[in-house]
Formats: structure tokens, C-alpha cells, sequence
């Protein structure tokens, strides 16, 4: 299950709401929310974040790679 698989299971699940509810409660648009859910359209950052927020989940970008994940990781260790 994807991440778009995830939030609507967690929107119905956890929270018990609709599309139209949780829209509404996060201020985007029905159609947002479930082409987001659908992993269809091109939603931005800070929309990803308004939607996720609530669940206590932010969008981000992680590198493809995971050795370029642990590079990046180890080297803000190494400055600390």
C-alpha cells in the first residue's frame, strides 16, 4: 500500500470521516483530496502538508537511494 493508500485508511479508519469532511477540515477541495488519495494530479508541498498535518504526518523529499540517505544522515551526526 502506498502513502495515498495509507491517508485514506487513516482519514476513514482513524479519524472516521469522508472525503468531503476531511477536505473541509484540512481547506482543500474534495477533488484535491482524492486525487491525492489516488495518486492522480499534482499537488504541492504545502497542500501535501495541510492534508497530512492532522494525522501528524508532513510531506518531504527523501533521496531514492538509501546510501545517499545514510550519507546525509551521517554527516549531520558528524557536525553535531
Amino acid at each position: 500500500m502506498g502513502l495515498e493508500g495509507r491517508l485514506r485508511k487513516l482519514r476513514r479508519e482513524v479519524l472516521g470521516l469522508s472525503q468531503q469532511e476531511y477536505a473541509d477540515l484540512v481547506g482543500v477541495s474534495r477533488r484535491t483530496l482524492s486525487d491525492l488519495e489516488g495518486d492522480r494530479g499534482n499537488v504541492s508541498l504545502a497542500v501535501m502538508n495541510r492534508v497530512y498535518r492532522p494525522l501528524g504526518l508532513r510531506g518531504g523529499l527523501l533521496p531514492s537511494q538509501a546510501d545517499a540517505l545514510f550519507e546525509v544522515l551521517k554527516a549531520e551526526t558528524d557536525c553535531e
